[in-house]
Order: C-alpha cells, then sequence, then structure tokens
C-alpha cells in the first residue's frame, strides 16, 4: 500500500485558515449545523438541509449485517472546504465515505457520506474505470471455474494473443495500460458488462464503457492486433488452466443505455466499487462481488501500489491526516486535461476506514489545486470533521 511520507511543514495552514475563515458569517457553518441526525426521526429543531450529514444508522447489530446502512450529506463538505479558504479549480467534485467498523472489524455500523457537488456534469473519468473491467473480468474467470492465474489467448483474424488474466489485472491497474484494459473489457463481454455488471445488484448507478482506451505505449499491441475501436465486437477466446480448457465465441455486443460517451460513470459509482472491493468480507451476501480471496488479493495488492500519476493527490492526503502508518490504496486516472483518483483510507488504531473520490481540470499537469483539497480533506478526516 502507499504510505507516503507525513511532516510536510504545511499541516497546520488550511486548520488554522479555516478557525480564521470561519468567523465570516457568509460562509461560516456552525458546528450544530453539521451535527449528523437521524432521517428517520422527526426533527424538533430548524436544521439548514444543505448542512446536515442524514445518517440512517442500524438499530441493532443483526440489521447491520442484513443490509449496508445509506446516508445523504448535500453541502457539507463544500462548506467544510470553503471554511479552510478553498477555492475549487474548474469542475472540481469530491466524494468522501467515512465507514465506522465494529470493534472487532467484521461489520459495518454506520456510514456518513459528504459531497462537493461541480456546477457542471461534464467530466472525464479517464483510467479510474480501469476497477470495474478488472473486477468484472475475475468475476467472469470465477464463474468459468477458473482463477486469476488462467491463461488466456485472444484469437484476432490478424494473430492470436496469448497472456494471464493475473497479467492484465496487473497492467491495467498498475502502469494503467490501455490495451490490457481494453482486452478485459472483451474478456467480460460488453453486453454482459454493460448490462449485468453495471446494474443497481452490483451497487451501480449509471457507469458504461463502450470504447477503446488508447494512446498511450500498449496503443501499437491493440493496433496490431486489430483491436476495435468500439469494443462490442470481441474475438474468440481461449481459457486454459491445468489441463481445462473452455472457448467463448466471439459478440457483437448490442447493450444500450444513455451513455453516449467512450465511458461514463459518477464518483459515487467509482467510491462504492473500491468499497466492495476493500471490505468484502465485511459486507452482507448480496452485496459483494463474486470474488475469491485469490481475486481479491491480486486486487487489493496492485491497488496499493497505485500509480506515479495518483501520488500527486495520495501524499497531500497523507500529509493533511498526519498519522505515521497511514495506508492508501488507489486507482487514479488522467485523460484530457482532467485529473481523478478514487482512494480507500486505513488510519493505524482507528475503528474507521475511508474512501476519498475526486475530480478536477488541471493546466498542463499542474494539480497544485487539486493537491491542496487533498490535504484539506485529509486534515477534515484526521480532525473527525467528516
Amino acid at each position: 500500500m502507499v504510505t507516503p511520507p507525513v511532516g510536510s511543514g504545511v499541516r497546520g495552514s488550511t486548520r488554522a485558515k479555516r478557525d480564521t475563515v470561519a468567523a465570516d458569517p457568509s460562509i461560516a457553518t456552525t458546528k450544530a449545523s453539521l451535527d449528523a441526525v437521524d432521517c428517520r426521526s422527526p426533527v424538533t429543531a430548524p436544521v439548514d438541509a444543505a448542512n446536515v450529514a442524514c445518517v440512517i444508522a442500524p438499530a441493532n447489530a443483526r440489521s447491520a449485517r442484513a443490509s449496508t446502512v445509506t446516508t445523504k450529506a448535500p453541502g457539507t463538505l463544500e462548506a467544510l472546504m470553503r471554511e479552510s479558504g478553498f477555492k475549487a479549480p474548474p469542475g472540481f467534485r469530491a466524494t468522501v465515505r467515512t465507514i465506522e467498523l465494529s470493534a472487532d472489524r467484521t461489520r459495518i455500523l454506520r456510514e456518513t457520506i459528504v459531497h462537493y457537488k461541480p456546477a457542471s456534469a461534464a467530466w472525464k473519468p479517464a483510467s479510474t474505470v480501469k476497477l470495474y473491467a478488472a473486477v468484472a473480468a475475475l468475476e467472469r474467470a470465477k464463474e468459468l471455474g477458473f482463477s486469476p492465474d488462467v491463461e488466456v489467448t485472444f484469437h484476432y483474424k490478424k494473430r492470436a494473443y496469448t497472456t494471464t488474466l493475473r497479467e492484465l489485472v496487473t497492467k491495467s491497474l498498475g502502469p494503467s495500460r490501455n490495451a490490457e484494459h481494453n482486452l478485459l473489457v472483451q474478456l467480460v463481454g460488453y453486453d454482459r458488462l454493460n448490462a449485468a455488471f453495471f446494474s443497481p445488484a452490483k451497487g451501480f448507478e449509471g457507469s458504461a464503457i463502450r470504447f477503446a482506451y488508447s494512446g498511450d505505449k500498449s496503443t501499437r499491441l491493440w493496433n496490431d492486433l486489430g483491436g476495435p475501436n468500439r469494443l462490442n465486437r470481441s474475438p474468440p477466446i481461449t481459457l486454459r488452466e491445468r489441463g481445462r480448457q473452455v472457448r467463448l465465441e466471439g459478440e457483437n455486443g448490442e447493450a444500450s443505455g444513455t451513455c453516449r460517451g467512450a465511458v461514463c460513470t459518477s464518483l459515487r459509482d467509482l467510491s462504492e466499487c473500491l468499497r466492495r472491493v476493500m471490505l468484502h468480507e465485511k459486507l452482507p451476501p448480496n452485496e459483494r462481488f463474486a470474488l475469491d480471496n485469490a481475486s481479491l488479493a491480486l486486487l487489493r495488492q496492485t491497488l496499493s501500489l497505485g500509480g506515479s500519476r495518483g501520488r500527486s493527490t495520495v501524499k497531500p492526503l497523507a500529509e493533511g491526516i498526519g498519522r505515521e502508518g497511514v495506508k492508501l490504496y488507489h486507482k487514479p486516472g488522467e485523460a484530457q486535461g482532467w485529473f481523478s483518483n478514487n482512494i480507500f483510507i486505513e488510519l493505524p488504531g482507528s475503528s474507521s476506514v475511508y474512501v476519498v473520490t475526486l475530480a478536477a481540470q488541471v493546466k498542463k499537469k499542474k494539480t497544485g489545486e487539486l493537491e491542496e483539497a487533498a490535504r484539506i480533506i485529509g486534515e477534515l478526516i484526521d480532525d473527525g470533521e467528516i
């Protein structure tokens, strides 16, 4: 996992600024207005709906095991970050989940979700969505009776290409190679991915992957194979492991939806997917991906390495938290002037874990404003304000 150094000397600046700026009544948010209320109980005192975190907590341990806690918190994160003097870069958006675990860390007690909503829905999630294809491909292999070490051969018209599922997942999530991501989508199958995997049953509300990714060094491999621009077409595929073989016929997918871009997703879907990967054992069975221990270990190990692109947010996030031994798992993305990261956080000695998902437009890869956002979010986490 990524464990960036702490103690950069910047830590106190935004926290002090938050105390000062809060004195301005035009942007101040009182502690009382940020307190969580049970949304199922009648509210007897006036509250500012834009700054209240509505928490639906389980009535008892049995109900906590039976269903996941749902939460809403419109406006809270934006108000807190503004109190720190934060000026949002173009398109900035963020979602932070605080997930409180039981003392034995075997189940989720409750979750609080806060959002920083952008002025426009336009966004380029880039490589963050590669986690989706990796999870779906590992599910597909398990369903067919194979492990992550299964050998996979793609029978293109130009030539066959043989690799392993483990290599595809590692290269797609680690160095974030586009060709391996495209191959994972084809292994899953276009219709299976966009109609069955991207469904409410799997925790998704509005995601799709339609077109191949290109533009990096791996594009040469994709072009050499004759890989299509639209991923609804896939070649015959053979899976082999320990003397057993299964052949999947090529397909022309027809799944359609409201997505009109190369990919569509939301911070909410990214956060939910990472939550399910990292907290699999603590979730009720109906909320778990169909993954075995080997698949979970592969995903978590690869996410723990992250990528060099994502360090511009994970490092300041850890500095904002300011504790030794912080563990971070993440999948960043960068494309067409947008930078995003999806981060799972474990704090030493804490019963809570966090998922921070954020994105913004950056100029010429200058991520200073996004670094500042990550640092402020880290401080808010450390202070227990989110």
